[in-house]
């Protein structure tokens, strides 16, 4: 599969240092949560022990130290694998015009993996993709993803569907579409 639950130490997760949300705020708040009602949501990671979400809950176990468990849950995601079988998902629904809306693939492996898996999925069924026109690289934040789709609609992309490459991303974009009637 592509997500399992292992176990790991605090010092083998490595956080993401693109990280774009600047979370310090929402650490002691976190801390307090974790140490009131226990280590409850895994941090999701990458392959390689990057973590993709959790940075705040990774920082609050730093400082509570001791008093986290010495194990952490964590999902492992497979970005390539994760990303192909969302899009697998909208062209099994009969979408074959699928735009995306990510972040820079040159920032990010994260990023580079994901849109990899995106492009594998529109091989394996034969349909073509200009990522110059239907690639909106932006910021991983809801007003990423809205003036993601909202340039596409702006350059009249014909497309059925947007794959984002985060749910924050996602929800900024069908605001977008939303706004514009769609």
């Amino acid at each position: 599969g592509n997500m399992e639950i292992v176990y790991k130490k605090l010092s083998e997760l490595i956080p993401y240092e693109n990280n774009p949300r600047k979370n310090d705020g929402a650490v002691d708040a976190v801390a307090a949560s974790i140490k009131e009602f226990g280590w409850k949501v895994p941090v999701v990671i990458d392959k390689d022990g990057v973590i993709v979400a959790g940075h705040t809950r990774y920082k609050a176990a730093q400082k509570l130290g001791i008093r986290v468990p010495e194990e952490l849950s964590v999902i492992g995601v497979d970005n390539v694998e994760a990303s192909r079988m969302a899009v697998e998902h909208l062209i099994g629904k009969g979408h074959r015009k699928i735009a995306l809306v990510g972040g820079f693939r040159d920032h990010s492996d994260t990023v580079a993996q994901r849109y990899q898996g995106c492009m594998e999925a529109f091989r394996e069924h034969g349909l073509d993709f200009d990522a110059e026109q239907d690639y909106e690289a932006v910021r991983f934040s809801f007003a990423g993803g809205y003036q993601g789709a909202k340039n596409l609609l702006d350059r009249g992309r014909d497309f059925t569907a947007i794959f984002a490459m985060s749910d924050v991303m996602a929800i900024g974009a069908i605001r977008a579409l939303r706004d514009a009637g769609k």
